[in-house]
């Protein structure tokens, strides 16, 4: 039988509720592992400014998704096309390829100093690859991925608090 998945407004967590949500959220980690959160603070606009860039790009000619192609397997910034990815065989499983295609970026407004360049930073740094179109998607990734860190700074302190 199919569970629903539980659902966290986030908002509770600076109201006198806090202690009970925290709770909450601990016992959905523990018992299902997946919750959909609300009230997290991502405006709409800056979730469909990036769907519309990114529906753009992934619309693009196949060749000229290929320009920003991510250069190495283990480095996921760029384009990855369809098959070139089985999540499952990360975990041992043989699968066929997933069917999917990406565009990632990482952390873009990194220091350029001798821990963000070394060899040992190697992925988490790498550089991010931009496509010249659609020319709104690097502001509409960069927007968003900024909302991200917030929103999982944000996350982090709820998870502490259901932790104790």
């Amino acid at each position: 039988m199919a569970q629903a998945i539980p659902i966290v407004d986030l908002s509770r967590f600076e109201t006198t509720e806090v202690d009970q949500v925290a709770h909450e959220l601990d016992q959905i980690c523990r018992e299902i592992g997946f919750l959909i959160i609300t009230n997290h603070g991502v405006s709409n606009s800056i979730q469909d400014t990036l769907y519309f860039a990114s529906r753009e790009f992934f619309e693009r000619p196949l060749d000229e998704k290929m320009r920003v192609r991510r250069p190495k397997d283990d480095q996921n910034r760029g384009y990855i096309p369809y098959g070139e990815e089985t999540l499952a065989r990360m975990h041992g499983g043989n699968t066929p390829p997933d069917y999917k295609e990406v565009f990632a970026i990482g952390p873009f407004d990194r220091p350029d100093d001798n821990y963000h360049s070394q060899s040992k930073s190697y992925p988490n740094f790498a550089p991010n690859l931009w496509p010249e179109k659609p020319t709104s998607l690097e502001l509409a990734m960069k927007t968003y991925f900024s909302a991200m860190e917030v929103l999982s700074k944000r996350m982090s302190g709820c998870f502490a608090l259901a932790l104790g």
